[in-house]
């Protein structure tokens, strides 16, 4: 052959690939990942460096600072918690894109409201609207859940894990050096602006073929058998499935403890002073992240070779190591080691459970389980960081460490538990079919 003619196959091999990388599913992932990696990078551009913006707004006691941000950390999860599973349910009827839609315009307005609010009540208001209006991550789970095929779902949660551990990345060290360079407040117009890109980009490039599961009732009678059938829906969706749940809240609660104390742990690291904290604080939530990515990848690959429980065991034994030594580091570089190997570990913990729920529930109602599951993380999210702020108060903001460390190890007997539940109950359904004549 000669180079020509190998240069002509090559290029051909490439288009067919690029054909095959942008119709069907792989289009619909590939453009989701990309909006999730924009939306993630635009909440870690000014959400991290909310404690030093509540500074800057006049609060100056750490204490109280503190404070504040364990409520900032707990506002949006308390109001995501009782919309999430409503937009869940939306989403079976009406379609996942135009949710995912929703989603990304309800935080472009959120975040622009964050950096036009004068003082930390108007902050905190504009938080709790962040629950009610966004939640990208369940509508990007629940869109790309039902396009990708079944043996390629693990994989399809592991990418979607890296879009949010590197866009996170890319947001959190731009953030920070903005922030510092810049204005804390100029950071959340920025975010603003990454969210609209990112709603535009699942407007045109996302492709559903979505078919409704159920025709909408229109008589009052008809009304109440849809909300009584809907319950019973919704039970019999999450009865197989409830422990995974649980084991995924645990997982958020045990990533949001630290949420209130980290940002003023580097403050305290960099001499105690405000001036060059985001910057750290930027270039820590990076490598957190970096690490995150090649977990992600990691779990991608072996969420559909390895068992689960297995994977968690390792995940949670891991984070619990490197989570413990925080406690006691006394040095910036002694955190970023510290935490970059937590990361690499405990970062894993969701896209396992979320490659086992998508495994498990049933697909024409997968809109409602993520619902529901987001509701649950998001009631995790709210106690977690309230929690750390207890723990703080109680003792110091280093002992927040210890009690996310042996969190960690609960999760060992916490996931075999679940998994002889969920055995126990294939069994009696096994036996229930067997008995039906038929």
């Amino acid at each position: 052959m000669s180079e020509a003619e190998h240069d002509g196959s090559r290029w051909t091999r490439i288009a067919v690939w690029a054909k095959r990388l942008l119709i069907g599913w792989r289009r619909t992932l590939l453009a989701v990942w990309f909006s999730q990696f924009l939306m993630m990078a635009a909440f870690g551009f000014s959400l991290p460096f909310v404690a030093y913006h509540v500074q800057a707004l006049g609060v100056e006691d750490h204490n109280e600072v503190r404070r504040v941000v364990a409520l900032f950390e707990a506002a949006a999860p308390l109001t995501f918690m009782i919309f999430a599973p409503i937009w869940g349910m939306v989403a079976d009827r009406w379609g996942r894109k135009p949710m995912l839609v929703r989603a990304n315009i309800g935080a472009m307005v959120v975040l622009g409201g964050m950096g036009l609010a004068p003082t930390v009540g108007w902050l905190l208001f504009f938080r709790l609207g962040q629950g009610m209006l966004t939640g990208t991550m369940s509508a990007a789970q629940t869109l790309v859940s039902a396009a990708v095929p079944d043996q390629r779902r693990g994989v399809a949660m592991g990418l979607l894990a890296t879009a949010v551990s590197s866009g996170v990345m890319a947001g959190q060290f731009l953030g920070g050096l903005f922030a510092d360079w810049v204005s804390y407040q100029a950071c959340f117009f920025v975010s603003a602006a990454l969210a609209l890109v990112a709603a535009l980009v699942v407007l045109i490039w996302v492709e559903e073929r979505f078919v409704r599961v159920d025709a909408a009732p229109s008589s009052p009678a008809g009304l109440r058998a849809a909300f009584s059938g809907g319950v019973g829906r919704m039970w019999s969706a999450l009865r197989p499935v409830w422990p995974i749940l649980v084991m995924l809240a645990g997982g958020a609660f045990i990533m949001t403890m630290e949420r209130p104390v980290l940002p003023l742990l580097v403050q305290e690291l960099n001499g105690g002073v405000r001036e060059g904290a985001a910057t750290i604080n930027g270039q820590l939530g990076a490598l957190s992240a970096l690490c995150a990515v090649f977990a992600g990848l990691a779990v991608g690959r072996l969420a559909d070779r390895v068992s689960s429980i297995l994977l968690v065991i390792v995940a949670a034994v891991g984070a619990a190591l490197f989570c413990a030594p925080i406690a006691v580091v006394g040095t910036l570089g002694g955190l970023f080691v510290t935490r970059a190997g937590m990361a690499l570990f405990v970062a894993g913990l969701d896209p396992i459970f979320q490659a086992w729920l998508s495994r498990t529930a049933d697909v024409q109602r997968q809109g409602m389980v993520f619902g529901c599951g987001a509701s649950l993380r998001s009631m995790a999210w709210f106690m977690g960081p309230l929690l750390g702020n207890v723990i703080a108060d109680i003792w110091d903001m280093r002992s927040v460490y210890i009690a996310k460390s042996l969190t960690l190890l609960m999760m060992v007997p916490m996931v075999l538990l679940a998994y002889a539940i969920m055995r126990r109950a294939s069994r009696a359904r096994d036996d229930v079919a067997q008995c039906r004549p038929a």
